[in-house]
């Protein structure tokens, strides 16, 4: 991903750019929209457009909190990164819809990001209204997560808490999770150290 900031210049060859996506690919965000409009931003630079605009659909047909929540993650761990892509300009490699869906969703996102050092910035506001069943479901597919046998059956709050607690014990894990899972409710101490083993 420290490849995805230099797209827009010419220091760097198609070889490069090839295998950083393949290295993407496989990396554990390989299913954030961010590391995914990495590929369609490095498909626009290899001159492969009808690839380039199959991938930036299966992106833009995602949930928009999606891409928040995982652009937000993402951020805190990798904030210099952030800060780098939100200030380059890929317009030469994107058609009109991807400009616009870069602006609104990553540029705008990471630009609210006003430093590294404020946790709330990287907080999704109205976590209890906003975290419904079917957007539960996709991030446990983003993450990774292997979900309930009785998704069906849990409750909201269940569902919110049992993911928290896998994606902290997970490659994912973040002091985000520690903050979520307070907000729900669930503030037991352990999951400090339970951090600290998965960092």
């Amino acid at each position: 991903m420290d490849v995805f900031p230099k797209l827009a210049g010419d220091q760097i060859g198609d070889e490069k750019i090839i295998d950083s996506v393949s290295l993407a690919s496989v990396s554990v965000y390989k299913k954030f929209p961010v590391v995914r409009f990495f590929e369609v931003v490095a498909l626009g630079r290899v001159g492969n457009h009808v690839r380039q605009e199959s991938v930036f659909n299966s992106i833009e047909e995602q949930n928009t909190l999606i891409n928040e929540f995982t652009l937000k993650h993402f951020c805190f761990k990798h904030y210099t990164i952030c800060t780098l892509v939100r200030s380059a300009i890929f317009s030469h490699l994107l058609d009109k819809d991807q400009k616009i869906w870069f602006e609104k969703n990553i540029k705008n996102v990471v630009w609210s990001l006003e430093n590294p050092f404020n946790i709330e910035f990287f907080l999704v506001e109205k976590l209890s209204e906003n975290f419904n069943k079917d957007l539960l479901k996709e991030l446990y597919k983003v993450f990774n997560l292997e979900a309930p046998e009785r998704i069906s059956e849990m409750g909201n709050l269940n569902l919110k808490r049992d993911f928290f607690r896998k994606k902290i014990r997970s490659r994912h894990a973040s002091l985000l999770d520690i903050h979520y899972l307070f907000s729900l409710g669930d503030r037991d101490l352990g999951y400090y150290q339970v951090l600290a083993e998965n960092l």
